[in-house]
């Protein structure tokens, strides 16, 4: 088994799911986001070298190899990449230097997606669940869990696509499930909900 298909079969186990990558909302609302999400492919030309992960394969061999970005979030100063099986963002100055990391707490095991309130010195993160958003500050500390599981219930947050930064400092929820769009405050007050177009979320 060559090493990406070791890798996916690693990361179905261990998350019980495939990555998938989150849905951004650039294609209907233009300029929502204050914290924009670059293209994977463009990860190369940024300067920055990829970590090194080492995990056990089936065969109980130790294997070392360069982890993948799946998110980039540039802001005004800084990157924010989440890597493959890390259990931290790390944060990079534009001209590719690490200068720090965000741990993710023990209930984050995989991040869907995420967006950053820089000035606010907040994180928010979607989780496995798909239907909460945990905001973190700077340092890693849990402050608060916005939505909850609601399969029924009307105006509740549920199959995560995607979350963005509004020039507010709302948080803008893409929910495919009920192809709604919630907009919360960061004391996690909801404000608005709308709908959105079938094919925004194809």
């Amino acid at each position: 088994m060559d090493r990406r298909g070791f890798v996916k079969v690693a990361m179905a186990g261990v998350f019980g799911m495939a990555f998938v990558p989150a849905l951004t909302f650039a294609a209907y609302r233009g300029s929502i986001t204050v914290i924009p999400k670059l293209p994977l492919e463009q990860f190369d030309s940024l300067g920055i070298s990829r970590p090194k992960i080492s995990i056990h394969n089936p065969q109980g061999e130790l294997v070392t190899f360069d982890a993948q970005p799946l998110i980039i979030r540039r802001g005004d100063n800084h990157l924010y990449i989440y890597f493959e099986l890390s259990r931290q963002i790390d944060i990079y100055t534009l001209d590719g230097h690490r200068v720090d990391h965000i741990s993710l707490p023990n209930n984050i095991n995989r991040v869907v997606d995420f967006t950053v309130d820089a000035e606010k010195q907040l994180i928010y993160v979607v989780g496995r669940q798909l239907s909460t958003i945990d905001q973190l500050s700077f340092d890693g500390t849990h402050l608060m869990t916005i939505g909850e599981l609601a399969y029924d219930a009307p105006n509740r947050v549920n199959g995560i696509k995607s979350l963005e930064l509004n020039s507010s400092g709302n948080i803008v929820v893409l929910c495919g499930m009920r192809q709604q769009q919630f907009e919360y405050t960061s004391s996690g007050v909801l404000i608005n909900v709308s709908r959105v177009a079938n094919n925004v979320l194809l």
